[in-house]
């Protein structure tokens, strides 16, 4: 990759950012390092100049984590997503290479993480997001995804919208241009959050109920405060009660906690007793071996497991000793068991012989009847011979090919000369016919010119009555066009300057049309709401007037400069009350403020004066969210107010402007223009004339090439009758009558020609056949001479005569050629047979010899006795052989199950011994008196460790020693008169308490209606809370008011600017999107005055509203109005890369690759990255896109 200036992520401190410089920016490479389902994938972007991408991904392979990569590595990733299926959070790695147009190149890496994610190509050096900024123009994450990213969701939101939003043009191009697919809800939501605050009629929004909530407070208000003199008087009550509550507190605790010291000791008395006896029990226990809970349980097992180990060693023996008994009883023929194989592939034989025998017989049969058949064919053919004596008649292959040869031969010559015989005669009768005719018949004449002139003629036949009519025609019209000339006011120009004048396009006076409507309807309706907005500013100045000379409404800022200088006297006389250090400087400036000589007096003003701003607040809780409301209401309105003046100025300028281009486009036709509308009825009558002047031109220049051809046609086809003589005069006669006397003289000459040529084909063929005859005669003759001669000698070897047949040679040599075969039949029959025999010895041998070696007791049977004898031993010893192996198992198994109940035994005695040991004890009887020596101690260990528990917890910290120690020196006798006394002083004390508290609570409340009763002071606090939300609420209805206001504004100043070039260009590309279905689309108004988009059907020019579009058209509109708006973006503004995803999925084919041409076309300014999953979208760009433009990517990992 090519290095720019910053190619490592640094860029020169001293050159100005590509931010600054505003310079397009192209991604080169996306470094899939580490993410999703990729493990080091990169996607090389940097072909092309700017280049259309296609990224190809099947299902599951990735496209929508390589999407999110995209965003992420630009800006970063968020705190959770889904892309950590394969690589951990901290292991996630997404790598990129962008370019600027001024090759400026950048290179990092992206982590996951809260700060410094951006890192160098090596992942380790930190790079400023500021850099990546410069590069992406200061486009925010958000904003790149909604105007550079376009998916399918969007597409769809965007038809939606054109449908459901009834073609609203403002909102349409607003909507393009900002990517913003669902504008119209945007809309709905910020009114529908301001319904929710406040409504005029209305009692459930919030600010309403909070209206209503300060009227019951204000009711339920009444005055409950006491006079401030009595204020010191109630404060010394409570000092006082509170230091004696103090006093109070400290003697319970000390009396408390004796108390509790006494109690602990009273309840461990019966634990330290038992303490005492559990050690002493214990002592006698200090030798018993403290055995583990499991020990008896285990010599239980044990002793079990011993017992049954000595019944698994007689089990075995037993077993072993009748395997042995059982294998001394069986017989085994060890050389049978060697050699069964031997055995039993001669039972194999016998069944071969068995079969072989039967075979014999029937071979027997058939070889006497053969040799009989035989005998029967030579006595026909040769009574004089014997069958030994056959041989003689045998002839050669050589010689039997010969004679099928010759009577094949034969048959073909017969017929031959036969067929020549009968067709001479015929020939001859039929070329003398054929001569007669010939000399009888009239000489053609050749008719090439004629037809040549006569198909040029035909042609322009029809012209003769086309040009009679174009004539009445072209002087009719031009009567028309003198009339609609006059009309126009064009009267005496001559037609051919007519076509020369330079006439606005219809579509653009239909544009400057709807310019002036939309200003028009702009200026009246800003009129009216400056009308509207004054109106309601003078009402909002005059109730706030009213309010002010009523009285001027206190604010929650005076009651809280009120309460903060009070809050300030307080301090400065509870300083000088309880002598506390006090600034001289401090006092003095109070004082001052107030007006007073005395602090008590200035801190009575204060309060008098917070108790005033208090209980107008509440009295005129009403006036006050009045006024807040209204002085909200008069800046919104004024900030509106300023805003139309604004626009109404803007839009006057804009008119003034309008009108001077509409008077610039008519100046090259020298014609002066009235309105727009009236223009347009005027342009349509002009190009109706223009169009009708241009057509009698056109059809008078075709009459007159018409009438020169037709006489051309005429002069050609007269001169060629001259040839033949005996016609009428064709000088006066039309095209069309010379034609149709052409047609019948060529017609008349052709048939001449055809019959001559004919007849002469005729005789010439029955010549040829004749001759042909005439020498298959004479050569058949002479071949069959010859053929005689060469069968008198193949025929001799047969005893057949000359003049034989070859009929009767074939019958003699079928019936030679199946005695022979019979014959060769017999005679293999006969050699099967004597193999049979061989056989049949052979197997005797063989049986003998086995009996010889493995049997000798059955000499003297036959063979097959002796075989199946010895088969049937052979299974007997191979059973009883099986019988042996299982029993020697079943000994091995016993043998092995004997040895492992010795050593379990052993194992055992071993486990019991240990116990024996552990327990201290000499044999295994004695531990079942050891286990309950053991248990015993177990129970006194575990009553002495809970015992200890127990004084723990009343030892209140100490240890249980030292704490018996301290029970000891307690007299038990009398400790229940000191819990008497004891409790008695702490209810006296608790007594004290509670009426000190009564009395601190008395002369709180009182101190506390300084400011009125407490619930008054809830209230006043309740309204002040109330009212400082419906500050912010009614800040808030405000915002969103005038955000709904800005935001229709926005809208509709967007569409003013844009409007032109964005539906222009967005014109074009629906139509081509459509496959020419639409013509177009274009601005009509509706009867409130509202611009709407409507469509242009082909041919007709039907308008077509959106909600009667198809989805599928309303996507295809949204798209191309997507695309206009971004091209419009893109000639003003420096592009970033546009990201599209899968949107043409529903689209068919036709649209599709138009869509995907438009793409194209748009790559040639910006960078374009088409993500699909379906290949056949690739297959249509591969085709109908240019390989220069488009470059294909597939996604794998």
């Amino acid at each position: 990759m090519d290095q720019g200036s910053a190619g490592t992520g640094q860029a020169h401190a001293d050159q100005e950012t590509d931010w600054e410089r505003g310079c397009l920016m192209r991604i080169d490479e996306l470094r899939l390092i580490a993410f999703g389902p990729f493990t080091g994938t990169t996607l090389d972007l940097s072909q092309g100049r700017e280049g259309f991408h296609i990224i190809y991904g099947p299902n599951e392979a990735g496209k929508s984590s390589s999407l999110r990569a995209l965003r992420y590595v630009l800006y970063g990733m968020p705190v959770q997503f889904g892309d950590d299926f394969i690589h951990p959070y901290s292991k996630l790695r997404i790598g990129a290479a962008i370019r600027s147009s001024h090759g400026n190149v950048m290179e990092w890496v992206r982590r996951k993480g809260r700060e410094n994610t951006l890192r160098g190509p090596d992942d380790k050096d930190i790079i400023d997001e500021m850099e990546l900024k410069g590069f992406l123009g200061g486009v925010d994450g958000d904003q790149f995804s909604t105007m550079f990213g376009f998916g399918y969701e969007d597409l769809v939101k965007g038809g939606r919208e054109i449908i459901q939003g009834g073609g609203n043009l403002g909102r349409l191009i607003f909507s393009a241009g900002s990517g913003i697919a669902n504008l119209r809800e945007v809309q709905n939501e910020l009114r529908q959050t301001a319904d929710q605050l406040f409504k005029s009629a209305g009692q459930n929004p919030i600010i309403n109920k909070a209206v209503g909530r300060l009227d019951r407070i204000r009711k339920d208000l009444r005055e409950a405060q006491l006079p401030s003199e009595q204020w010191i008087k109630h404060d010394e009550s409570m000092q006082n009660a509170m230091m004696g509550k103090n006093r109070v507190e400290r003697e319970l605790t000390l009396k408390n906690k004796e108390h509790s010291r006494l109690m602990r000791i009273h309840d461990a008395l019966p634990f330290i007793t038992r303490h005492g006896e559990v050690i002493h029990e214990l002592a006698a226990y200090a030798t018993t071996a403290l055995l583990p809970e499991a020990f008896s349980e285990t010599r239980q097992k044990l002793v079990t497991e011993l017992t049954f180990a000595g019944k698994e060693k007689m089990s075995a023996l037993g077993i072993i000793d009748s395997c042995k008994q059982a294998i001394s009883r069986l017989e085994v023929y060890d050389v049978l068991m060697n050699h069964g194989d031997l055995v039993e592939e001669t039972y194999q034989d016998l069944g071969s012989q068995r079969k072989a025998a039967k075979d014999r017989i029937a071979l027997e049969t058939s070889r006497s009847a053969l040799r009989q058949e035989a005998r029967e064919i030579l006595l026909n053919l040769r009574n004089d011979l014997t069958l030994d004596e056959v041989e003689k008649l045998r002839i050669k292959k050589t010689e039997t090919v010969r004679i099928q040869e010759l009577g094949a031969q034969y048959e073909r010559i017969v017929t031959r000369i036969q067929t020549a015989k009968d067709q001479l005669p015929e020939f001859i009768r039929g070329i003398a016919k054929v001569r007669e005719e010939l000399e009888h018949l009239e000489e053609p004449v050749s008719v090439d010119e004629l037809q040549r002139a006569l198909a040029d003629g035909e042609e322009y036949a029809p012209l003769e009555k086309l040009m009679r009519t174009e004539q009445a025609d072209l002087e009719t019209l031009a009567s028309s066009l003198e009339i609609d000339l006059g009309k126009l006011g064009l009267k005496g120009l001559p037609l051919e300057k007519l076509e020369e004048l330079q006439v606005p396009f219809m579509e653009t006076i239909r544009l400057f049309s709807g310019h002036f409507d939309a200003v028009d309807k702009a200026l009246d309706k800003l009129d009216e709401e400056w009308k509207k907005t004054d109106k309601t500013l003078k009402d909002i100045q005059r109730q706030i007037e009213t309010l002010e000379l009523e009285q001027e409404v206190p604010t929650e800022e005076d009651l809280h400069k009120a309460r903060k200088k009070r809050e300030q006297g307080w301090q400065i006389l509870s300083k000088t009350l309880n002598n506390l250090p006090l600034s001289q400087e401090e006092a003095e400036a109070y004082l001052e403020s107030a007006g007073q000589s005395s602090v008590m007096k200035a801190f009575e003003g204060d309060i008098r004066e917070a108790d005033a701003i208090s209980d107008r607040l509440r009295r005129e809780a009403d006036r006050v969210a009045n006024k807040a409301r209204l002085l909200v209401d008069l800046k919104v309105h004024k900030e509106v107010f300023l805003q139309i003046e604004k626009e109404l100025e803007t839009m006057k300028v804009k008119k003034k402007e309008i009108s001077r281009e509409w008077f610039e486009i008519w100046m090259p036709s020298v014609i002066h223009p009235k309105s727009p509308r009236e223009m347009e009825s005027w342009v349509q009558d002009f190009q109706a004339v223009v169009k009708n002047a241009k057509e009698k031109r056109v059809r008078q220049t075709k009459a007159i090439q018409w009438q020169e051809d037709v006489e051309t046609r005429r002069k050609k086809l007269i001169q060629c009758f001259r040839t033949f003589p005996g016609l009428p005069d064709p000088n006066q006669e039309s095209l069309m009558n010379l034609i149709k006397q052409a047609q019948a003289v060529i017609k008349r000459q052709g048939e001449l020609w055809d019959k001559r040529e004919r007849l002469s084909h005729e005789k010439s063929m029955m010549e040829k056949e004749r001759d042909l005859s005439t020498s298959r005669l004479k050569a058949g003759e002479q071949e069959l001479e010859k053929w005689q001669d060469h069968w008198e000698q193949a025929v001799q070897p047969l005893g057949l005569e000359a003049k034989s047949f070859p009929s009767q040679a074939t019958v003699v040599m079928e019936e030679l050629k199946s005695l022979f075969e019979k014959l060769k039949e017999a005679k293999i029959l006969q050699q099967r047979i004597e193999g049979i025999d061989r056989d049949t010895e052979a197997f005797g041998q063989k049986v003998s010899g086995l009996v010889e070696v493995m049997a000798k007791d059955l000499a003297g049977r036959t063979p097959e006795e002796n075989v199946l004898e010895l088969l049937n031993r052979l299974k007997r010893s191979r059973d009883s052989w099986s019988r042996k192996e299982t029993l020697k198992k079943q000994a091995d198994q016993a043998e092995k199950q004997l040895k492992k109940a010795e050593d379990e035994r052993i194992k055992i005695e071993i486990h019991l011994k240990n116990l024996c040991e552990q327990a201290y004890c000499q044999n295994i009887h004695e531990l079942g008196e050891a286990e309950k020596r053991s248990d015993r101690r177990r129970q006194l260990e575990i009553e002495l460790k809970n015992l200890n528990d127990q004084l723990r917890k009343l030892s209140g910290g100490a240890s249980v020693d030292d704490f018996i120690q301290e029970v000891r020196l307690v007299d038990p006798d009398g400790m229940e008169g000191e819990l008497k006394t004891l409790s008695d002083q702490i209810d006296q004390l608790s007594q004290e308490k509670s009426a000190l508290d009564q009395t601190i609570g008395s002369e709180r409340t009182e101190l506390g209606k300084m400011d009125g009763s407490a619930k008054a002071a809830d209230l006043v606090e309740e309204m002040q809370n109330l009212l400082g939300r419906l500050g912010n609420d009614v800040e808030q209805y405000a915002r969103l008011t005038l955000a709904d206001k800005v935001l229709a504004r926005a809208i509709e100043q967007f569409r003013d600017k844009h409007q032109g070039p964005i539906l222009m260009k967005a014109s074009e590309l629906f139509t081509r999107m459509t496959g020419n279905s639409f013509e177009g689309i274009r601005a009509e108004f509706e009867e409130n005055g509202q611009p709407v988009l409507v469509g242009l059907r082909s041919g007709s020019k039907d308008i077509v509203r959106v909600e009667g579009m198809s989805e599928g058209t309303a996507d295809q509109l949204f798209l191309a109005l997507r695309l206009a708006a971004l091209e419009a973006y893109v000639e003003k503004n420096e592009p970033l890369p546009f990201i599209v995803d899968d949107i043409l999925i529903k689209f068919d084919d036709e649209r599709a690759v138009a869509s995907l041409k438009e793409l194209a076309e748009l790559s040639k300014k910006t960078q374009v990255i088409y993500f699909t999953h379906q290949r056949h979208m690739v297959e249509l760009a591969e085709k109908n896109i240019h390989g220069s433009m488009l470059f294909q990517h597939t996604l794998n990992h």
